[in-house]
C-alpha cells in the first residue's frame, strides 16, 4: 500500500500542463485504479485465505481465476 499511497502523493504534487497529475484522467484511469483495485483484490483474497486457515480448513482448491490472474504478473 505504501507504494500506491506515494503515487498517488506524487502525483498531487507533479504539474503537467497546467494542473496536478492526479486531475489528468489518463494518469488516473490508466495508472492508479488498476492497480488498486489488484491490492483490494489481493488483500481480500489472502483474508479469506486466513479465514479458511483458521477454521481448520485443508482444502486450498479455489475457483475462479484470481489465483492464477495474481500469480502471472
Amino acid at each position: 500500500m505504501a507504494a500506491l499511497e506515494k503515487a498517488i502523493a506524487y502525483g498531487k504534487e507533479r504539474i503537467q500542463f497546467g494542473g496536478p497529475l492526479v486531475e489528468k484522467q489518463g494518469y488516473t484511469h490508466q495508472l492508479l485504479v488498476p492497480h488498486a483495485v489488484q491490492l483490494e483484490a489481493a488483500r481480500a483474497y489472502i483474508e479469506k485465505t486466513a479465514m479458511r486457515l483458521d477454521a481448520g480448513s485443508r482444502t486450498f482448491r479455489w475457483k475462479g481465476l484470481f489465483p492464477n490472474t495474481l500469480l502471472r504478473r
